[in-house]
C-alpha cells in the first residue's frame, strides 16, 4: 500500500534502513562476541559494567551487553519512533528479577550528560555503530568525540577501536559514462556513489591502499581532521584508470565489520545497507598522486593540481550516464525522423541542457530549430528526455507519455521516443525482502514487535507496499516468476486489473514495474537494464507459494493520474 494512509509513525519504520541491517549476521557476530568481551574484561578488574550504548535503534546491542551480564545499561535513540520500538524490544527480553538495570533515554547521546548529569564520565563501556556507506556521513566523529570527552570514565573500553579507508584505482568505461560527456570530457563529478561494484562488468583494478585511520580513543581526536596527499600505481596505459573505489573497515576486537567488495580477502557477503563508494577522477594512465582532505561528515579527493573539492549531485551522475546512454538512439531517431522532412526542422524540446547539447551537435545547426517546452511556436518534432523515470513511478510516467503520443499522433507530429511501454512482473527475491522484513530474533533476541509493526505497515488494507526506487541490476536474486506482454492501457481514474499466470514454482513476494521505450522499429530500450537506472518495486506483507498456472489479478488503482494502490489476488481456480 502506497503512503496516503499510513501513519508518519508507520511510515518511518517501514522505511527506515534497520529491518536490512539486521539480517546482517557479520555485524551481528562482531558487535556480539566484542560486547561480551569487554563485559567479561570489566568484571575482571573487580568493577561492575556501567555500558552506553548510542543510537540503539531496535535495542540489539543493548541487549547483547544484558544477555552477556552488563550492570547498568543506558540504551539512548534519539528517533521517537525507533525509541519505542526499542522500548518494547526491552519488555520482550528482559526479567525484572534480574539485577540488572536497563534503562532507554530518548535523547541523543551528545545531550545525555546535560540532561543527565549523573552521566557525566561514567560509562566504562561505550558501544556505538554510527556509520553510513562512506563511513562519516552519519556523523560518527562529532558523536564519538564528544562521547569519549564527557561520557567516558577513565580506561573506557569503546567500541569499535578504529576505522579505517582504503581505496582502489578502478578502470571501467561503462561506469566512466556516468562521469563524461558523450565525447569523453571529464564534467568534474566527484561525488561519492554507493554501488555494488561485483556487479560491474568491465570492471579492472589496482592495489588497494590504506589511506586514513580514525582510532577511537580521547587523546587521538585531534588528529580525525586528515589532510594529505598518497600515491596511486596505476601502469596500464591501454585502459585508463578512471576513479576509485573506497571502502572501510571497523574492528570491535579481534574481529571487523566491513564494506570490502568482493574482489578483496576481507568480503563479508551481499549487503544493501551499506556499499563501497566509487569517486570518478580524470582518466590517469600512469603512477599519480590524490590529495585526501576529511571533515567530520565526509571524505574528498583530488589531483593536487585541482583548485576544488568536487563534490557534485548524485543526479548530475545518474542523469548524465543515463542521458550518455541513450543518447544514441536519440540521435538516430531524430536523423531518421528529419531525413524526409521540412527543413529547417522546428524542434520542441522537453528535458534537459545534456541531452539537448548532444542532439544540437549531431545534426546540422542550418537544418534545426530548437524551441523550449513553453514554446507555442508550431514544431515538426517533439523530443521527451526519459530522465522523468527518476521523478514519476513508471505508472504516472507511462500515462503522461501516453498522453502525449496521442497528440502528436492526432496532429501529425513526431514523437521521440515513439512509444513508451509498462511492462510488470510478480517475483521472487529474498534480498529485496530483507529490507523492510526483519529476522524474527537473533541470537535469541525476540523481535517480534518489530516485525509485527512493519508487517502491519505493509498489510495497511491489503495492498502491497513499495520499495523507494531500485538498481535492479544489483542484485543478484530476483526470480521473474510471471510477466506480462507490454501493456498499452491503464485507466488513469479507477482500476486497471492484469491476470497473470505462474510460469515456475516459488514464493511471490513481489512486483516490479519497468518501463520500454520505442525509438523507432528497430530500437526499443528497456529501462532498468543501465546502471542507475531505476524500476518500482511492490512487496507483499506474506510471500505466497505458488506453482506454474497458478493466476493472480493485478489490480492498479489511480486517480487523476497518480497512483494510489496495488493489490494482488489468487484468481486460481
Amino acid at each position: 500500500m502506497l503512503g496516503s494512509g499510513l501513519s508518519h509513525h508507520m511510515e518511518e519504520v517501514l522505511l527506515n534502513s534497520h529491518a536490512g541491517m539486521l539480517h546482517d549476521d557479520y555485524r551481528h557476530e562482531a558487535y556480539l562476541h566484542a560486547i561480551t568481551n569487554a563485559v567479561e574484561t570489566i568484571h575482571g578488574r573487580g568493577e561492575k559494567v556501567k555500558l552506553l550504548d548510542i543510537g540503539t535503534g531496535t535495542g540489539i546491542l543493548a541487549l547483547f551487553a544484558y544477555n552477556a551480564g552488563a550492570d547498568v545499561i543506558v540504551a539512548c535513540e534519539g528517533s521517537p519512533t525507533m525509541a519505542s520500538i526499542a522500548a518494547q524490544t526491552f519488555r520482550k527480553n528482559t526479567f525484572p528479577d534480574k539485577n540488572q538495570k536497563l534503562e532507554l533515554k530518548q535523547i541523543y547521546s551528545t545531550e545525555l550528560n546535560e540532561a543527565f548529569s549523573e552521566y557525566s564520565n561514567y560509562f566504562n563501556v561505550i558501544v556505538s555503530e554510527v556509520y553510513d556507506s562512506e563511513l562519516l556521513g552519519e556523523g560518527c566523529l562529532p558523536t564519538y568525540k564528544h562521547a569519549l570527552a564527557f561520557l567516558a570514565a577513565p580506561e573506557c573500553i569503546f567500541l569499535p577501536r578504529n576505522a579505517s579507508i582504503y581505496v582502489c584505482p578502478f578502470s571501467s568505461p561503462s561506469l566512466y559514462s556516468y562521469s563524461s560527456d558523450r565525447t569523453g570530457h571529464p564534467l568534474k563529478l566527484f561525488e561519492p556513489w554507493e554501488i555494488q561494484v561485483d556487479k560491474v562488468t568491465d570492471l579492472s583494478v589496482g592495489e588497494p591502499i590504506k589511506v586514513n585511520t580514525w582510532t577511537f580513543n580521547l587523546h587521538d581526536t585531534k588528529n580525525w581532521l586528515k589532510d594529505h596527499e598518497f600515491s596511486v600505481p596505476w601502469a596500464d596505459s591501454s585502459s585508463p584508470c578512471h576513479g576509485l573505489i573506497m571502502w572501510w573497515d571497523s574492528e570491535l576486537d579481534s574481529r571487523i565489520i566491513t564494506t570490502a567488495p568482493r574482489f578483496t580477502a576481507k568480503y563479508q557477503g551481499f549487503r544493501d545497507h551499506w556499499m563501497p563508494m566509487i569517486f570518478f577522477l580524470p582518466p590517469q594512465v600512469s603512477n599519480f598522486t590524490v590529495h585526501t582532505t576529511n571533515d567530520n561528515y565526509k571524505i574528498s579527493f583530488k589531483l593536487p593540481h585541482d583548485t576544488i573539492q568536487h563534490r557534485a549531485s548524485q543526479c548530475s551522475h545518474r542523469h548524465i550516464g543515463f542521458t550518455n546512454h541513450l543518447a544514441q538512439f536519440y540521435v538516430d531517431s531524430l536523423r531518421n525522423a528529419g531525413s524526409f522532412r521540412h527543413s529547417p526542422l522546428r524542434i520542441r524540446y522537453t528535458g534537459t541542457t545534456h541531452l539537448k547539447d548532444i542532439l544540437m551537435n549531431a545534426i546540422e545547426k542550418n537544418n534545426a530549430i530548437f524551441l523550449n517546452e513553453n514554446s507555442s511556436d508550431d514544431y515538426h518534432i517533439e523530443i521527451l528526455d526519459c530522465f522523468d523515470i527518476f521523478k514519476l513511478t513508471c505508472i504516472e510516467l507511462f500515462l503522461e507519455r501516453s498522453a502525449r503520443e496521442k497528440v502528436s499522433r492526432k496532429e501529425e507530429r513526431v514523437l521521440i521516443p515513439q512509444r513508451t511501454r509498462l511492462y510488470v512482473e510478480l517475483i521472487e527475491s529474498t534480498q529485496l525482502f530483507n529490507r523492510v522484513v526483519p529476522p524474527t530474533t537473533i541470537h535469541g533476541i525476540d523481535l517480534s514487535y518489530y516485525g509485527k509493526e512493519i508487517h502491519d505497515a505493509m498489510n495497511y488494507q491489503k495492498g502491497l507496499d513499495k520499495l523507494e526506487p531500485i538498481n535492479r541490476w544489483e542484485y543478484d536474486d530476483i526470480d521473474t516468476l510471471s510477466y506480462t506482454l507490454p501493456i498499452d492501457n491503464v485507466l488513469p481514474n479507477g482500476a486497471s486489473t492484469f491476470l497473470m499466470t505462474i510460469k515456475k514454482s516459488g514464493k511471490l513476494n513481489g512486483v516490479i514495474l519497468s518501463l520500454g521505450f520505442e525509438f523507432d522499429s528497430k530500437i526499443n530500450v528497456l529501462i532498468g537494464e543501465q546502471y542507475f537506472s531505476k524500476v518500482d518495486c511492490w512487496l507483499l506483507p506474506d510471500p505466497i507459494s505458488v506453482i506454474p498456472n497458478d493466476t493472480f489479478s493485478l489490480n492498479i488503482f489511480l486517480f487523476d493520474g497518480k497512483l494510489r494502490d496495488i493489490t494482488i489476488v489468487n484468481s486460481t481456480n
